[in-house]
């Protein structure tokens, strides 16, 4: 939206929202906010473009889609991605559409899900890249081990931060260092998103709800991005109060009719909710119509039938849960079927009225993990794949469970008859 100075196109955002209205005239928007420059502000900030390191010693800039993007700890990226953001904001305001917009959900990082850029591809080991070696990272790594009394003065090399056939990080020199750098990446994109989320409670007097796809703390273990994802300061974000609610998806392992039959979520949902924030559901459960990554065909003998099964059962989940819900991306290319289309129209009409219904909690078991610990998880770790394994056993039981951080320990209801810590192999110093 921005085209540089003063000047924006926000041509797009009209567009949507006068089409959503003309639709429903009562209805309530939240603005999905993708935070990114366009590419002449970071050709003029080269300093500020991320960059990855391979094993065989090269470092290249990062691009995302052909695009150079800006890593989260640039000072100078913040502050003209503030400006923009609070462009948008005064904008929004100055329709005669503005009291239809309650809220803002912010984008950022890697699929906007504040995935740290080039932590995706590092999924299939052995890990291709490292990132972020850019001189603005590496400035902010430095602060943030001064502050800390921490003595290094540059970010791990690929060789420090890889450790085959390691779990955990040993406690050696270069072991803490790895582990000191996955931290920093934790804190600092909480810390980011609570700047922005600031930001927008700012320029709109308190006023706009906010939120964010955030703390994917059951979904990113056992794989490469579980050490440098930048998704395991949970606990920070929860208990920032510019923050109001979480976004995730479907987890992926549970993503089956048959087998485990449990419709999980990625993050530490009860905690959430503990800590008063609200818990939304984006259901990107793919149909036999999308046929790209991550296409799941749920029974071949009944495509249609099939999907639509699956999508009945997340429903009812949120539904009796009491999350919020919505649908990812209602495109022709993975949804433009009558059937399917009519079960949404039923599932949005019992979604609506599940309010009225006794949605008290019931969880019996409660399912901790210290997002803390993660810092110390090697690329390579399978150590903690027991987290969606175990909660696919403990599903299978019948009882209700519900999933916490071990930092919240102290907030678990009585209702509670087992509790299964996951992983606490590196807790913070006085954690429970």
């Amino acid at each position: 939206t921005w085209l540089g100075g003063d000047e924006y196109d926000f041509g797009e955002v009209e567009q949507w929202a006068t089409t959503i209205l003309q639709a429903n005239p009562d209805a309530k928007l939240i603005l999905r906010v993708a935070l990114g420059l366009p590419p002449f502000w970071l050709a003029d900030h080269p300093d500020s473009r991320v960059r990855v390191r391979t094993m065989d010693g090269r470092e290249l800039v990062w691009n995302e889609t052909d695009s150079p993007v800006a890593t989260l700890t640039s000072a100078a990226w913040r502050e003209q991605q503030a400006a923009a953001l609070r462009a948008l904001i005064r904008y929004v305001a100055s329709r005669p559409w503005a009291s239809h917009v309650v809220g803002l959900n912010l984008g950022g990082g890697m699929t906007e899900e504040w995935f740290a850029w080039a932590s995706c591809d590092n999924i299939v080991t052995p890990v291709q890249y490292f990132s972020d070696y850019s001189p603005a990272n590496q400035q902010a790594f430095r602060e943030w081990c001064r502050a800390r009394g921490y003595p290094y003065d540059e970010i791990p090399s690929p060789e420090a931060r890889i450790r085959p056939n390691h779990d955990l990080f040993p406690d050696d020199e270069s072991g803490r260092w790895a582990a000191a750098y996955n931290l920093f990446i934790n804190e600092t994109t909480a810390e980011t998103l609570k700047y922005f989320a600031s930001v927008v409670k700012d320029e709109t007097e308190h006023k706009s709800l906010v939120g964010a796809f955030f703390g994917y703390v059951v979904l990113l273990t056992g794989e490469a991005r579980q050490s440098d994802a930048g998704q395991f300061e949970l606990r920070a974000v929860l208990e920032s109060e510019d923050i109001d609610f979480l976004s995730g998806v479907p987890l992926f392992a549970f993503r089956h009719l048959t087998d485990i039959g449990y419709a999980g979520q990625p993050t530490a949902v009860e905690s959430v909710l503990a800590h008063g924030k609200q818990y939304v559901d984006d259901n990107d459960l793919f149909s036999w119509l999308h046929d790209k990554h991550w296409h799941t065909l749920y029974d071949e003998r009944d495509p249609r039938g099939a999907a639509i099964k699956m999508h009945r059962r997340w429903a009812a989940s949120e539904a009796v849960r009491g999350n919020s819900y919505e649908w990812f991306s209602l495109s022709p290319k993975w949804h433009h079927d009558g059937a399917l289309m009519a079960e949404y129209g039923l599932e949005a009409r019992v979604l609506a009225d599940s309010p009225a219904l006794d949605r008290s909690p019931v969880e019996e078991i409660a399912f901790v993990v210290d997002d803390h610990s993660f810092a110390w998880l090697t690329p390579e770790s399978q150590a903690h794949y027991a987290n969606q394994l175990l909660l696919g056993a403990l599903a299978r039981t019948g009882a209700p469970l519900g999933v916490w951080l071990l930092s919240d320990l102290d907030r678990l209801p009585e209702r509670i008859k087992f509790v299964a810590v996951v992983n606490a192999s590196a807790p913070r110093a006085g954690a429970p």
